[in-house]
């Protein structure tokens, strides 16, 4: 656990770099202004809801017989939950009244039944809900592909704990500040929602939500991890950025397409009136001709009331048959699209917003229920009153606000396969990610084996290069090939993985190495990448006390704040801003944290100065006279212009360091 929280203060110190901290900026900003427009609609909502009812009343009040009561007065008004504030544009219902009257009709002014549900909302969610993930999916990918990216780095830090402690901490490190942060822009939206005098309940649909926010999160994240450690000839950003959108934007349109073009084999709303209408006029023709049309006011013959109940028992529960029977076909095209939205994590997070916000296809369904339901009730209630009662004043149907149907929130179909196909979905990235990672880490990107295939082999797998305590050797190589094969025997990592030979064998003191016939084994040694690897936007005391806290070295943070004082380096200072002068002072810093037995150097002195080169080298130089053995690669090329080099991956090179001192002192 101590390394684990060593991973984690290091990440919390960089986690708000620029890049990460413009994307949670707008993120912010932009969800909460959507929670002000949401906050605005729903109070324009319960505002309609007071004016609605006032009206309906008086409404009923001028109503002076049961036949202009039920020809004109049953309207019922649909209200979104509170909870829609956090899904404005996600649902598909906006706005929406029902109609009934005393006989058949059931008028939704926003008639969503048939495939106009299905295409009542083709367009990207621009709301609190859409913009978490639009901002928070970017964030996410990019924080993963940086995770991995750098190879050289994530050598260097496998020597001081191991590879999988690096992936498996790195990773949750970065992973827990992500989510946490979601949490921290989910409850700022709850905070505002509050400071606007409205309470959100936190109940099972809301924290279902910010379950699945967390795992589309995730999912990015982990897409981002994979892309990280894939070999692109260009920048791999751009390809992750094009997986992004087509996530986001491509794979949910066909979605759409294809719920709407399902939807056509719902019976046509057009059929379904005229089938409707025929019922009616089948049974009104017959009834006319026998008891012609009831004149209100009269007393109903026994006759009268033979016909009404025989429409009430036979026509109208034909009606209702009809309606059950689209009820049920969309029923199986809203199942058939949710099915289908699980599949992709974008289509996923769609479908909850949208049914979680109490306006989608759900709820349109039970909106449109709930009125039949109310108007088989004003049809009873109607019949009553004139067939039976034989009232002459107009009493309300309505009982409290029964007129006012309010929405409630919503889980969307297959919601629980949704969740674990997207989890799966997140482990299988995480996988592929750490597989590729490890393979990277044995064979570097460009690593190649010299042209001349037959004597570079021999020379460099079948090599055996016998050392000794104390040593500093230099060798200058082509490509990354040699260098591989070092790193992959002092990591004790399989032959088989760096090419398929039998590996580069090394003794010290005639010790044999790394892989022996006795087996694989890690040796006590540190892997120094180029300056250029190194975190640039890391702060120097940030980055160093993170290396002394992986090597566990006693002083801790105040012996890191000590050295770099010693060496005048500004510890607020980032990498990408030290001078060479510094760069050197802080890589003399790294090299007297611990004391390894082997150093193995990456070409550290490439593209860099004289001096550095030689305070660096006067370092390796009282490290090997304490004991230590110095690898140090050079790659700038220029020995190979000697005659017979062409055969042979790395030269060894003995006049380094003299060379370096005669540049210095020119």
């Amino acid at each position: 656990m101590k390394t684990f929280k060593t991973f984690l203060i290091y990440e919390i110190k960089q986690f708000f770099c620029l890049r990460n901290s413009i994307i949670i900026v707008m993120m912010l900003v932009l969800s909460l202004i959507f929670i002000q427009v949401g906050v605005a609609r729903f109070k324009s909502a319960l505002d309609k809801k007071q004016k609605f009812r006032g009206i309906e009343k008086q409404k009923v009040e001028k109503c002076i017989t049961y036949t202009q009561y039920g020809a004109y007065v049953a309207r019922y008004l649909f209200i979104p939950d509170s909870l829609s504030i956090l899904f404005t544009n996600s649902g598909v219902i906006k706005d929406m009244e029902g109609f009934v009257d005393s006989g058949e009709r059931q008028n939704i002014y926003m008639p969503l039944l048939g495939k106009n549900l299905f295409a009542a909302n083709r367009k990207w969610p621009v709301d609190f809900a859409g913009m978490i993930l639009f901002f928070g999916s970017l964030l996410a990918l990019l924080y993963g592909i940086d995770s991995l990216s750098d190879k050289e780095y994530l050598r260097f830090l496998e020597t001081l704990v191991g590879p999988k402690q690096v992936f498996g901490f790195m990773i949750a490190a970065r992973l827990l500040l992500l989510l946490l942060l979601f949490l921290a822009v989910f409850a700022c939206g709850l905070g505002a929602v509050t400071l606007n005098g409205i309470a959100l309940a936190i109940d099972g649909y809301s924290l279902f939500y910010c379950l699945v926010m967390l795992i589309a999160a995730a999912g990015f994240f982990a897409v981002g991890l994979l892309f990280g450690t894939l070999k692109f000839k260009n920048d791999g950003v751009h390809y992750a950025l094009c997986c992004w959108f087509v996530l986001l934007f491509v794979i949910p349109i066909p979605i759409d397409f294809w719920a709407e073009e399902k939807a056509n084999e719902i019976v046509s709303i057009y059929e379904l009136e005229m089938e409707k209408l025929n019922i009616v006029m089948d049974f009104e023709k017959p009834a006319i001709a026998e008891a012609w049309t009831f004149n209100y006011g009269k007393t109903p013959s026994d006759r009268d009331r033979e016909l009404v109940s025989s429409y009430r028992e036979n026509d109208f529960k034909k009606i209702q048959a009809l309606e059950e029977n689209l009820k049920k076909q969309m029923q199986e095209s809203i199942s058939r699209y949710h099915r289908l939205a699980m599949l992709t994590p974008a289509g996923f997070y769609f479908s909850v917003c949208t049914e979680a916000g109490s306006a989608g296809y759900k709820n349109a369904i039970d909106y449109s229920d709930y009125v039949r339901r109310l108007r088989s009730e004003f049809v009873r209630f109607h019949i009553t009153k004139i067939y039976s009662e034989n009232s002459s004043t107009a009493v309300p149907f309505v009982k409290g606000e029964q007129d006012v149907y309010i929405a409630r929130p919503r889980l969307p179909g297959y919601y629980a396969w949704g969740l674990l196909l997207n989890v799966l979905y997140i482990g299988l990235f995480i996988r592929a990610a750490h597989c590729r990672h490890k393979k990277t880490l044995v064979v570097c990107a460009g690593d190649a084996r010299p042209a001349k295939a037959a004597a570079s082999a021999s020379t460099c797998t079948s090599h055996t290069l016998k050392l000794a305590k104390g040593d500093f050797k230099v060798w200058d190589v082509r490509g990354d090939f040699f260098r591989s094969q070092l790193y992959n025997l002092l990591s004790g990592k399989s032959p088989a993985a760096a090419g398929n030979e039998p590996g580069l064998q090394m003794t010290i003191d005639d010790r044999p190495l790394g892989i022996t016939a006795a087996g694989k084994q890690k040796e006590n040694f540190l892997y120094l990448c180029h300056v250029s690897d190194l975190p640039g936007k890391v702060r120097a005391g940030n980055f160093l006390s993170f290396c002394a806290g992986l090597m566990k070295t006693p002083e801790g943070s105040a012996g890191v704040r000590q050295a770099l004082l010693n060496k005048n380096i500004n510890r607020r200072k980032k990498i990408k801003r030290l001078s060479e002068e510094e760069l050197a002072g802080l890589l003399v810093c790294l090299l007297e944290l611990k004391t390894f037995d082997i150093y193995l150097v990456n070409d550290i002195a490439r593209g860099m100065s004289p001096e550095f080169a030689r305070q660096v080298k006067e370092k390796f130089e009282a490290l090997a006279a304490a004991g230590s053995t110095i690898l140090f690669i050079n790659t700038t090329g220029q020995y190979w212009l000697r005659k017979n080099a062409s055969s042979r991956c790395f030269i060894e090179l003995p006049v380094w360091g003299k060379v370096v001192d005669s540049l210095v002192e020119k």
